[in-house]
């Protein structure tokens, strides 16, 4: 009889936490399953993050005479046409013997190779202005960082260069010029300010999102060697330069992207040091209600989304997207024309929208 009674009482017990099972954490679980948020009014930036290569019209000029450097002007600063930009003295402290290994130093401290430098200098010297005054021709904005894409990335081969030939380029390759220089290597360089431009890709899908002449703004980010090109979301990052305002020269599709060519004529401290770096390019700021993406589904061929009603079923209304930044959405509010003209009614602010509409079924 013992045992009876103590199998009755762990029955019992059971039974008891099922019951609180049921009452207590299922309808939590059930209200998981349809979990609505309201429809709020706000702003959405519609923007693809990717990959800007610059693109600059840069003269770089080389010293006829090795030594120490003295820079007059600071990186970033604009100069006019016959500006003295350096002084240097006391001669090349560098033999013909002295490359392979050496490491010089830049007036930020940093250790440079000779090597990488010399390199450069190979690439580019046939381009490059020998001066021993030290003086400019055209005014400009002086940078002291170089990377050998000084002739090969201007704007006039943009429109024909091809993604291939730009994902081997980073911006490790950027070196800048050492406080020390050698007879015949460059010595600083002035960019245009007439104008800049970048090259980016974005999806195919999204080239419907810009057209040519289109004011656009891109806040660039740095990029690390290491880093892969796609699927990257700058949201958490810290921006190197903020909303640059830009616009659209040329779209072009080339594979399975959609080529977006960009020009600007406003400059920052740091134009002449990156040649590669992150970019958000934002197309358009949309306003109205805001819903996730996530909760819009299809019936009888139309996207909408389910609204909770007052009887606490849920209806599907029609909606009409006007932007998309692949999470959240920025749709009409209360009614808009379909494509036949007709007027359809929509979500209201506040309605309660089911957050996953795939889990109707679930809580019905």
């Amino acid at each position: 009889m013992g045992k009876l009674r103590n199998t009755v009482l762990v029955l019992f017990i059971l039974l008891l936490i099922g019951l609180a099972v049921v009452i207590y954490v299922v309808p939590g679980v059930t209200g998981m399953l349809v979990e609505t948020y309201p429809a709020e009014y706000g702003e959405l930036s519609i923007y693809d993050d990717t990959t800007g290569y610059f693109f600059r019209d840069e003269a770089v000029y080389a010293t006829k005479d090795g030594g120490n450097v003295n820079r007059l002007f600071n990186e970033g600063d604009l100069l006019r046409p016959g500006t003295i930009v350096v002084d240097v003295t006391g001669g090349d402290q560098f033999s013909d013997n002295q490359n392979s290994g050496t490491t010089v130093t830049t007036d930020g401290g940093e250790m440079v190779n000779l090597d990488r430098i010399t390199e450069i200098n190979n690439k580019i010297e046939s381009h490059t202005k020998k001066t021993s005054s030290y003086k400019i021709e055209s005014g400009g904005i002086v940078s002291y960082f170089i990377d050998g894409y000084e002739f090969t990335l201007n704007p006039e081969k943009a429109d024909s260069i091809k993604r291939d030939d730009l994902l081997d380029i980073t911006e490790g390759q950027v070196v800048e010029i050492t406080s020390s220089v050698r007879k015949g290597y460059p010595i600083f360089k002035i960019i245009n300010n007439s104008g800049w431009q970048i090259v980016a890709y974005i999806p195919k899908e999204h080239r419907d999102q810009y057209e040519e002449g289109q004011s656009v703004d891109v806040t660039f980010f740095e990029r690390q060697d290491n880093e892969e090109n796609e699927h990257i979301d700058l949201t958490e990052r810290d921006p190197l330069f903020k909303r640059v305002e830009m616009y659209v020269k040329a779209i072009k599709n080339e594979g399975d992207y959609c080529k977006l060519i960009l020009r600007s004529s406003s400059f920052f401290a740091g134009i002449g040091q990156y040649r590669v770096a992150y970019c958000r390019i934002v197309s358009q700021d949309v306003s109205g209600l805001l819903i996730e993406k996530g909760s819009i589904t299809e019936e009888d061929g139309k996207a909408g989304v389910y609204v909770k009603n007052k009887k606490g079923k849920y209806d599907f209304v029609p909606v009409l997207v006007y932007g998309d930044n692949g999470k959240m959405v920025v749709v009409a509010d209360t009614y808009f024309y379909d494509d036949e003209g007709e007027y359809t009614k929509t979500i209201d602010p506040f309605d309660d929208v089911l957050r996953k509409p795939r889990n109707l079924g679930e809580k019905e």
